[in-house]
């Protein structure tokens, strides 16, 4: 599998997995009804993503709001970008929050603990 694609609604993100591209990324809002549901495609394509050692993986993370739920699903998905490293895949997180919301970043910086991966922290002004 080289590329997953779901478009984003008012309660769940934008999921582009795009081994083509190289582009990576995880956008909006993320509190689906069925969490479990909704974020099985991409456990699967993690678990049929085949790179090679020395390859780049950088996964962008821009969530404006997240339930609990799908923190345990994003440290899922997190722990698969772990197993890519320890593959020798050389990977990069980007947890963009926004500017004036110190719990995301907060989140993000527990995330990164838990998954064991070094994060870059950006701030943004989402409303732009």
């Amino acid at each position: 599998m080289t590329k997953l694609y779901i478009e984003g609604t008012n309660s769940t993100p934008e999921i582009n997995l795009d081994t083509e591209s190289g582009k990576y990324s995880i956008r909006g809002f993320s509190y689906p009804h069925d969490t479990r549901n909704f974020y099985k495609p991409v456990w699967d394509w993690f678990e049929d993503l085949k790179l090679d050692s020395g390859k780049e993986f950088q996964l962008e993370i821009r969530l404006e709001h997240i339930s609990s739920n799908s923190l345990i699903a994003i440290n899922q998905i997190l722990r698969n970008v772990r197993v890519l490293e320890d593959s020798g895949v050389t990977t990069k997180v980007i947890w963009s929050y926004d500017k004036d919301d110190e719990d995301c970043l907060e989140v993000g910086v527990e995330l990164s603990g838990v998954s064991g991966l070094s994060f870059d922290f950006i701030a943004v002004d989402m409303d732009e």
